[in-house]
């Protein structure tokens, strides 16, 4: 399995409804590839994680692709 680097970045604060720079937010998507010597690349994952902060101390977050 290789680290192939991040693929897509979002970071910063926004509106949530309370003025400006209410929230923040912070996500990633990576890729990893599994390639075996003298057969090639067998798989491709693109696993994402974001996090999303309100002013009011509640938060979502997110996993995708980690289990692969």
């Amino acid at each position: 399995m290789y680290w192939r680097g991040t693929i897509r970045r979002i970071v910063g604060a926004y509106d949530w409804g309370f003025g400006a720079h209410s929230g923040y937010r912070h996500f990633r998507k990576g890729s990893f590839e599994n390639c075996v010597l003298k057969v090639g690349c067998i798989g491709i994952w693109y696993p994402t994680n974001g996090l999303v902060v309100h002013h009011d101390g509640t938060w979502t977050d997110s996993l995708t692709g980690a289990d692969a």
